[in-house]
């Protein structure tokens, strides 16, 4: 497929996706692993890996709406070149 017929994705609702991020990781890696592993799940665990994965959802999200962005601005401008051509 060419990049002019690519279709341009543009992840403007990254707080949601860096939330639904973060609370997939949170019940993988914060609540499942733990009981897989045996540890002991306190409230207090719970929280802090709560609190720790919703922030680096939140990061996630804003990071790969930069990257899209870039992408994006790379394929409009070479867009715009070979119209030019």
């Amino acid at each position: 497929m060419s990049r002019k017929k690519q279709k341009i994705f543009i992840w403007e609702n990254w707080i949601g996706n860096g939330i639904a991020w973060g609370l997939f990781m949170f019940v993988l890696l914060g609540l499942l692993y733990p009981y897989l592993a045996g540890d002991v799940i306190t409230a207090e665990l719970i929280f802090i890996n709560l609190v720790l994965w919703l922030v680096g959802g939140l990061l996630f999200g804003f990071v790969m709406k930069q990257l899209v962005k870039k992408k994006v601005d790379v394929l409009k401008e070479e867009e715009k070149n070979n119209k030019k051509s």
